[in-house]
């Protein structure tokens, strides 16, 4: 069995939460992956970054915490971060390639 751990952080959580009310008009109440997700995921608080990164400043919160996580890697769909295609030596993938990249250590 591969071990991974789920990290993110109360911004990110706060983020998710407000893009799923505006997007599709659901409150995170109706949502029970939500609950089960913030349950099992670590939480940290996103490092300070120097200086800016992203070409969307929101974006700097997902490196930061995941730079505080000590992640491998970030799994995104998010253009602005998969430019980056990695950050301080964690790869940037879209969800595919990160399945594939699991396939690969097996």
């Amino acid at each position: 069995m591969r071990a991974h751990e789920l990290c993110t952080s109360e911004a990110l959580l706060k983020e998710l939460t407000a893009t799923l009310r505006r997007k599709f008009k659901i409150a995170a109440r109706e949502i029970p992956w939500l609950a089960e997700y913030r349950a099992r995921a670590t939480l940290v608080k996103p490092a300070a970054l120097p200086s800016p990164v992203c070409r969307d400043r929101d974006d700097d919160t997902v490196l930061a915490t995941a730079i505080a996580a000590q992640a491998v890697v970030i799994v995104t769909r998010d253009d602005d971060l998969l430019t980056l295609k990695s950050h301080q030596g964690i790869a940037i993938l879209k969800p595919r390639q990160f399945l594939e990249h699991l396939d690969g250590l097996v």
